[in-house]
C-alpha cells in the first residue's frame, strides 16, 4: 500500500489504508510477515499524528476527520479481537476457519456453507490476522498438528 502526502496543502491519498464507511481487509500473509494487524495499527498511529486537511481513500468517500475515523477503525478491531477471544473461550481449541465461522459477518447468507467463496477467503484471512495479533500479545497459543494450526486462549 502506498500513500501520497502533499504537506503544503495537507492532502493524503491513502488508497485502502483508511476507508470511509467500510473497513479495510487486514489479512494474514504468512509467518514471515508477522503480526499484520499490529503493523496496521502502527501505520494508523503514524497517520493519526499527521496534519491532514483532506484525506482521499480509494472507495467513494472523502474522510473529513481522519482522527475520528481512525478511532472508529480501532474500535472495530477491538470488537473483532473480542469476538476472536470469545470464540476461542467457547470452542477451547480451534482452527482459523472455525474461529471465522464463529464471528459476525455483514454478509447476507443463511450460514457459513451459504457464504460466498470469495467472502470466505476474506473472512478467514481477517480472522487469521486477528488471531496472530492476539498471539503477538501473548493472549493465545498456537500449535501445529498434521499441518493444521490450532489456537487456544490463555486464561488470565
Amino acid at each position: 500500500m502506498v500513500g501520497l502526502y502533499e504537506e503544503e496543502h495537507k492532502i493524503l491519498f491513502c488508497g485502502d489504508h483508511i476507508l470511509g464507511k467500510i473497513t479495510p481487509n487486514i489479512t494474514y500473509w504468512g509467518a514471515k510477515h508477522g503480526d499484520m494487524l499490529g503493523k496496521y495499527f502502527e501505520s494508523l498511529d503514524l497517520v493519526y499524528n499527521m496534519d491532514i486537511e483532506y484525506l482521499f481513500s480509494s472507495h467513494r468517500f472523502l474522510i473529513d476527520d481522519h482522527k475520528k475515523r481512525i478511532k472508529e477503525l480501532y474500535g472495530h478491531h477491538r470488537d473483532r479481537l473480542d469476538e476472536v477471544r470469545n470464540a476461542l473461550q467457547k470452542l477451547g481449541r480451534a482452527t482459523v476457519r472455525t474461529v471465522a465461522q464463529n464471528m459476525h459477518w455483514d454478509i447476507k447468507s443463511k450460514n457459513w456453507d451459504d457464504f460466498p467463496k470469495p467472502q470466505k477467503w476474506f473472512a478467514v484471512g481477517e480472522a487469521h490476522a486477528h488471531l496472530e495479533h492476539l498471539r503477538a500479545l501473548k493472549e493465545i497459543n498456537v500449535e501445529e498438528q498434521n499441518g493444521v494450526l490450532y489456537y487456544t486462549y490463555i486464561p488470565k
